[in-house]
């Protein structure tokens, strides 16, 4: 799979999230930091297009990716790159910080006694396209923006260590690719079952 990080910043806006990114070929991801402002015309979400609010964010690390898959597929994809994203968020908490991980979405767990506040750190989404692939965005808050209180973001020094971006999402997409890796080999490893119960082949 390929992976780029691309240095300048991109704002990811209406229409970001399409096929061939940049004419690219799936299966790719590519990572950039720039502003977010979608507004419901752009929203592949329909439970965020219910809302009355344009999404609108600061700067966000973000992560676009395109995968030849179904999008059921595409889903366990989502959930297992947030979770690897979390594990690698773990070296950078400070002033003991949790991470807790909701389906495809990051939180930083607040642990103020007696309350546990959840302030979200993450984005995602996974839509299917036209072209009969699989579409990808995830995306971490990098700043503060001041009409998203229950947010949280890297760039909050109460919460995180400073550290390289680049090497990060490096890293992350490192160990995504490991997994895809050996869920491929998984599949490939073991023979194919017929209805008398012998094995017909291998797959």
């Amino acid at each position: 799979m390929n992976f780029t990080f691309i240095e300048e910043e991109i704002p990811y806006v209406n229409f970001t999230l399409r096929p061939r990114f940049r004419g690219l070929t799936p299966p790719y991801l590519v990572a950039f930091k720039g502003p977010v402002n979608v507004t419901k015309e752009g929203l592949c979400d329909l439970d965020d297009v219910k809302g009355e609010e344009p999404f609108i964010r600061g700067r966000m690390l973000s992560f676009i990716g395109e995968f030849n898959c179904s999008p059921e597929a595409g889903v366990w994809r989502q959930y297992t790159f947030a979770e690897i994203v979390k594990n690698h968020l773990w070296d950078y908490t400070v002033n003991f910080r949790s991470l807790n991980r909701e389906g495809d979405d990051v939180y930083v767990v607040h642990t103020s006694y007696p309350t546990l506040v959840e302030l979200k750190l993450s984005v995602s989404i996974v839509s299917p396209s036209v072209s009969d692939t699989v579409l990808f965005h995830f995306g971490i808050n990098l700043d503060k923006v001041d009409n998203y209180p229950s947010a949280a973001y890297l760039n909050d020094e109460k919460s995180f260590k400073k550290f390289n971006l680049i090497a990060f999402a490096k890293d992350v997409v490192n160990d995504f690719e490991k997994v895809l890796e050996k869920v491929t080999h998984a599949t490939r490893k073991v023979r194919r079952v017929g209805s008398d119960g012998r094995f017909d082949r291998t797959i």
